[in-house]
């Protein structure tokens, strides 16, 4: 039933059983307003139920992700609909805006599990699920359950990328490990801070899982740049670190290459249209929450290894200077030089 946790002032823009649109990631959603939440200084947080969503999919959000149910914002609503359609290529026709819009797109009978109890990761991790996608991203469709999931790198994270990938290929230097933050730390950081302010710590909490799970599988053979491999063997081989997790041991540079690389690796799996919608939301919050704390996540600076290390990658590159030891770069050079200088070289007035 409904809750409120106090009478909501006359001049509020949303009251308690209200039905309203809800913005999640790029689109918007049919909902109500189930409870009010009155914070004494701070703004007014609104739990909302995603019509034709289980209970467990209601979500806790902030006034500027709701809108007015206004036959305005329901043409908006349809338009972003057919727009998202348009360009995962499917040609289904987006419905004129009514009540039963309202409605989710697949029946409730015919339709898949929720996330919370769905696969995502290869290694078993359960994916995040959706809520609020159905109707405004056409779930069912087979086009767009293999539509490519995209994350926007943010500029500061992307300057990173480019500086760690120059410090490492160019400048022959290294991420010091084992690192602080850990990613299990930046990751156990990132769930609590949603966690508190969020309906869905366990989904947040499932994702981490997930995230890890995919970095201790890829590490090795997909995120390691080849002048890191000796230091990736010696560290692994070490007594105080041999049979640790690698998401113990290596930061925020690794975890970064990583979520780059993550949406084509997801291309893989099996994932149902709001599935992929609300796990998109989720590694782009983890994306934005790296940015706010690139200070404190990422290393100050690149170390220069011992002597001992180069004389490794001397030998190496005179007895096979082609040679790709079973791994590969985060991404290549044509990426990195495009993004440098887009990125870090200061635009032409």
């Amino acid at each position: 039933s409904a809750r409120c946790v106090r009478e909501m002032p006359a001049a509020a823009d949303f009251v308690l059983n209200e039905p309203v649109l809800c913005m999640h990631g790029s689109s918007l959603f049919e909902a109500k307003v189930v409870e009010v939440k009155l914070r004494a200084g701070l703004e007014t947080l609104y739990l909302v139920h995603y019509i034709g969503w289980k209970k467990n999919w209601d979500e806790t959000v902030p006034e500027q992700r709701l809108r007015k149910r206004t036959q305005e914002n329901l043409e908006a609503k349809e338009r972003i609909a057919a727009e998202i359609a348009a360009t995962k290529g499917t040609k289904r026709k987006v419905p004129e805006p009514s009540e039963s819009s309202a409605a989710p797109t697949k029946p409730a009978a015919h339709r898949k599990k929720t996330a919370a109890d769905s696969q995502v990761a290869t290694g078993g991790e359960p994916a995040a699920g959706s809520a609020a996608a159905a109707d405004a991203s056409g779930a069912g469709s087979d086009e767009l359950e293999r539509a490519e999931m995209k994350l926007i790198i943010p500029q500061a994270l992307k300057i990173k990328l480019v500086a760690d990938w120059e410090a490492v290929t160019r400048e022959h230097k290294l991420v010091p490990l084992p690192s602080s933050p850990s990613i299990a730390q930046i990751l156990d950081e990132f769930c609590d801070a949603k966690g508190r302010r969020s309906q869905h710590e366990r989904l947040y909490t499932e994702v981490r899982a997930g995230i890890a799970n995919y970095f201790q599988q890829a590490l090795e053979q997909a995120l390691l740049y080849r002048f890191e491999r000796k230091q990736f063997e010696d560290l692994v081989a070490s007594a105080e670190h041999a049979g640790r997790p690698l998401e113990e041991l290596f930061g925020a540079e690794h975890l970064l290459r990583l979520l780059v690389k993550l949406p084509t690796y997801l291309e893989a799996t099996k994932m149902e249209a709001d599935q992929r919608i609300v796990l998109q939301a989720k590694l782009q919050e983890l994306l934005k929450f790296m940015q706010k704390n690139h200070a404190q996540f990422f290393a100050a600076k690149h170390a220069a290894p011992a002597s001992d290390y180069l004389e490794w990658w001397d030998t190496l590159e005179t007895e096979d200077p082609g040679a790709k030891p079973g791994v590969a770069p985060a991404v290549s050079e044509k990426q990195v030089s495009k993004a440098h200088e887009r990125d870090v070289r200061p635009s032409r007035r």
